[in-house]
């Protein structure tokens, strides 16, 4: 199969560093955490067809994600992972929903 990706991330910085909250003594005190939200769609030109037990297989052709992310606006790394993100997304249509995690970019 193959799929065509587009989407779209708006990140904005949460407005303090880990030192606004006493953490001085740390490698860590100069991150400033961001939030970011974002969209995604998955367009499969080949439906993917899914068997189901006793039910008609299902076909999917097009998905949609919503989720958000955490990082940091200011560069760091963490256990050798340069600019880490984490985040969860909501992906849906064609009758099929998921729940995703990511770490790292979303798409």
């Amino acid at each position: 199969y193959w799929a065509i990706e587009t989407g779209a991330q708006v990140r904005r910085s949460l407005g303090f560093s880990l030192a606004d909250l006493g953490i001085t003594n740390s490698q860590y005190a100069d991150v400033t955490p961001e939030g970011g939200l974002y969209f995604i769609h998955y367009h499969f030109p080949r439906s993917l067809t899914f068997s189901r037990f006793r039910d008609a297989p299902l076909e999917v052709r097009n998905q949609f994600e919503l989720g958000f992310t955490l990082g940091s606006a200011t560069q760091w790394e963490f256990l050798s992972i340069p600019n880490p993100q984490i985040g969860a997304g909501y992906i849906f249509g064609d009758d099929l929903t998921v729940f995703r995690i990511n770490f790292g970019f979303p798409f």
